[in-house]
């Protein structure tokens, strides 16, 4: 039985990684960086070839402008009957000393 005492999630400042990853440093930070580059004139460049594509007929660009221009369609879910929580455990065995296989 796991000790209840190491369930516990960290405390700020307290994690085996305490600094983290430092802030910016992620794609999406480079990314943005890019993509502001001379006056936003490499975004614009970038939402024209979607809007070309887009207008090609290739539905994986209309879905993407429809998705961040409108918003993405929620899924709904109608669930009838009922749920039921499984629980699957793994037990780990340890193998035998070398002289128990021997015999």
């Amino acid at each position: 039985m796991p000790n209840i005492e190491n369930l516990r999630p960290f405390k700020p400042g307290q994690s085996g990684n305490p600094k983290g990853r430092p802030k910016g440093s992620g794609i999406t930070d480079r990314l943005k960086k890019l993509l502001e580059k001379e006056d936003g004139k490499i975004a614009d460049a970038l939402a024209q070839s979607i809007i070309s594509a887009a207008l090609r007929g290739d539905y994986r660009f209309v879905k993407e402008i429809l998705d961040r221009v409108e918003g993405k369609v929620t899924d709904k879910l109608d669930i009838d009957g009922e749920v039921r929580v499984i629980e699957q455990r793994f037990v780990v065995a340890k193998r035998p000393p070398e002289d128990d296989l021997r015999n």
